[in-house]
């Protein structure tokens, strides 16, 4: 959850939250990925965190989602 926290105002201090959000749309709008609920979070699964990467040269998409395979 502090990654998560930490990802959060990092984006907000950017001014790119909805940038970001709009890219996590699109890939749950594709399936590529989905929402989970608290609820799920007990189950015995794992999931993947998800951060974002800014990269201001970027002619086309300055904000993307990444998933950290490597998180505890």
């Amino acid at each position: 959850m502090t990654r998560f926290l930490q990802n959060e105002r990092s984006l907000s201090r950017k001014g790119k939250s909805a940038e970001f959000n709009k890219a996590l749309s699109e890939y749950t709008q594709l399936q590529h990925a989905e929402d989970v609920t608290e609820q799920q979070m007990t189950s015995p699964y794992y999931y993947l965190l998800v951060h974002s990467v800014y990269k201001q040269s970027s002619a086309t998409t300055k904000v993307w989602p990444v998933f950290d395979a490597s998180a505890p």
